[in-house]
């Protein structure tokens, strides 16, 4: 009796390794600033399609549609900028189901313990704050450079300010990854990020200042399906990520959702 259970026990261990090997991988490419709550959404895609396993790579949103331009093997494209998807489209590249899922604003995060004494979005520009912002080309850094020329405009700041702020900045990175790691580290005091950013575990001992509405800069996710598989499994992501489970995941993640 007790072979008998043994066997049947092996036995369904290997019938599940092999339903797991078996399973359909789909390769997605996500912008960095969507690693939590794609992570989460993940086991919520997977248990709704058993036969599916997602395999994700998170990096900046322009990097990874160079990768993509360059043939990389992809199934899904999940970028913090539609209008990148909007472009593969056009290029041809991106063939399946495309969609418009999430917004989200730039602010600014301090470092832990503000070792540089920001009190305000003033401080930003005093000489010697160490400011860390992503490079032109992401979605993060265009973004911010853009809410700094409305902070340049506006009556309250102006063309010192925005020149003492940039004079400040001594790091550029690829991804809004990269600033809150530089920002955890202590090497700068002050960086730009996204609100969403606030609510991941990497920034959970910092503080953050939110730009005036009328400097606020908002961003638009979109997602778009590279391939399909004999179970249309990548255009079935791209629209779950706009299903009301993935829209309350979303929304407790700090993005804006519709009904936000």
């Amino acid at each position: 009796m007790n072979l008998w259970l043994l066997c049947c026990a092996v036995f369904i261990i290997f019938a599940a390794c092999g339903e797991r090997a078996n399973r359909t991988e789909v390769v997605v490419f996500a912008a960095a600033s969507l690693a939590e709550p794609l992570q989460e959404i993940q086991a919520e895609f997977e248990s709704l399609y058993p036969e599916a396993k997602l395999l994700f790579h998170f990096a900046g949103s322009q990097q990874l549609r160079t990768q993509i331009e360059l043939n990389a093997a992809v199934d899904v494209y999940v970028s913090a900028d539609a209008t990148m998807v909007d472009d593969l489209v056009d290029l041809g590249l991106i063939k399946g189901a495309t969609s418009t899922f999430a917004r989200n604003r730039v602010q600014v995060l301090l470092a832990p313990g503000n070792p540089g004494g920001i009190q305000s979005l003033r401080d930003l520009a005093k000489p010697g704050k160490r400011i860390v912002i992503g490079v032109p080309e992401v979605p993060v850094g265009r973004a911010s450079r853009e809410a700094l020329a409305h902070l340049r405009e506006g009556l309250d700041y102006g063309r010192r300010f925005a020149e003492g702020v940039a004079s400040n900045i001594v790091s550029e990175e690829m991804n809004v990854r990269g600033v809150i790691a530089r920002l955890g580290l202590g090497e700068v005091d002050a960086g730009f990020a996204y609100e969403s950013d606030s609510y991941t575990a990497s920034a959970s001992e910092m503080t953050s200042i939110k730009l005036p509405d009328y400097a606020a800069v908002e961003v638009r996710y979109g997602a778009g399906a590279l391939s399909e598989n004999a179970a249309g499994l990548p255009a079935r992501f791209v629209e779950f990520l706009t299903s009301d489970t993935a829209q309350r995941i979303f929304g407790n993640r700090g993005l804006i959702v519709d009904g936000s």
